[in-house]
């Protein structure tokens, strides 16, 4: 059975490469990724970023969340669930699903995202262009 990172990754690769390159008018076709990072979050918990545009305009970019329990660096451990979740506009995925992040006040792993992610479930999130 293919866990929800696979889903994800195939679909962003076919869009990666099913683009001509850059347009005509110098747009990135869509699916490319403009940029991503990685962000320990605590243990063995990494957050995943990733820009990726999605149409033509300025503003035709969304980004991607990834919240994951890894064996190594780099290198995530094999779930059988995997959740995304979507904010409410006008919000992001970091203020809603990792508000205690954030905030000094309470403990990092008291974080929706991080909870699953310890708990074996493949994270994904958005935030709207």
């Amino acid at each position: 059975m293919r866990n929800l990172f696979s889903i994800v990754f195939s679909a962003v690769l076919l869009l990666i490469f099913s683009g001509q390159g850059i347009g005509a008018n110098g747009t990135l076709p869509p699916g490319t990724i403009t940029h991503s990072d990685r962000t320990v979050l605590g243990g063995n918990i990494a957050h995943y970023r990733f820009d990726v545009v999605v149409g033509p305009g300025q503003f035709d970019v969304i980004r991607l969340h990834r919240v994951v329990r890894e064996q190594v660096p780099h290198h995530p451990v094999r779930t059988v669930d995997g959740v995304l979740l979507l904010p409410g506009a006008p919000n992001f995925f970091e203020s809603i699903f990792m508000e205690p992040l954030i905030s000094q006040v309470v403990a990092w792993d008291r974080s929706i995202a991080v909870f699953l992610a310890k708990n074996d479930v493949d994270v994904w999130g958005m935030d709207y262009g």
